[in-house]
């Protein structure tokens, strides 16, 4: 059963997904406490949004002591996904999806972000209710109120609003 946040967000989903696939610039939004960097590491490519299917991302979160490496699976303006590990062990697909929220309003984003795992080591992560699913969910909720924040302050900016 996958781990799953979701939060809205008061700018449009494009804003959302240039602000949050500009891995360079993810410490000037985020904390930390769940990505400390990702970096993508296809040859003449800085950011998310500039990666296509099969790129690697290094990506180094703050509970592990190495990074891990992840490959891109999907790239779609209104959904990006890649998956890290060995499908025996351990494999986790982390997917973000952007899409215009409920009320119709196309300057508003519902945005949620997804893990699923698979492998013999799954069953001690794959549930929100397990010890690391409730660190993860953790993580994603804070990830959220920081993108949040992060696109809402620059799309103030940009529109004077």
């Amino acid at each position: 059963m996958p781990i799953t946040s979701e939060i809205i967000i008061d700018a449009p989903p494009q804003v959302v997904r240039q602000v949050l696939l500009d891995f360079p610039t993810l410490r000037d939004w985020h904390d930390g406490a769940h990505f400390e960097f990702i970096e993508v590491l296809a040859p003449g490519r800085k950011s998310g949004i500039e990666t296509v299917k099969g790129d690697r991302v290094k990506v180094k979160v703050p509970w592990w002591p190495l990074p891990f490496y992840s490959t891109v699976q999907e790239n779609k303006p209104n959904r990006f996904v890649w998956a890290a590990g060995s499908s025996l062990l351990l494999l986790g697909r982390h997917e973000y999806t952007l899409n215009p929220d409920a009320s119709g309003n196309p300057n508003r984003t519902l945005f949620s972000q997804s893990e699923g795992f698979v492998g013999l080591l799954s069953y001690f992560i794959d549930s929100p209710t397990s010890m690391a699913g409730k660190k993860t969910l953790q993580g994603f909720e804070g990830f959220d109120r920081d993108l949040k924040a992060g696109v809402e302050r620059i799309w103030q900016e940009r529109h004077g609003k």
